[in-house]
């Protein structure tokens, strides 16, 4: 799962485990919005810095962030 935030960082959860997995830093401002495509293998990522990202859901190898 992935939350936004007011503090411009994207968090990732591990539902399994119960605890945060990753925290991204690439926003400017706050993020607004955090969504996964049907294949959940991305997610993009939108925020108040007018910016869109998208990011490769796949943590087991480096984030990337294209």
């Amino acid at each position: 799962m992935a939350s936004a935030s007011k503090d411009s960082k994207i968090k990732i959860w591990d539902l399994r485990q119960g605890k945060l997995a990753w925290t991204l830093y690439s926003h400017e401002k706050e993020v607004s919005a955090v969504n996964f495509n049907l294949a959940g293998d991305y997610f993009i990522s939108g925020g108040a810095d007018n910016l869109v990202m998208i990011w490769k859901s796949s943590f087991d190898d480096d984030i990337i962030n294209l």
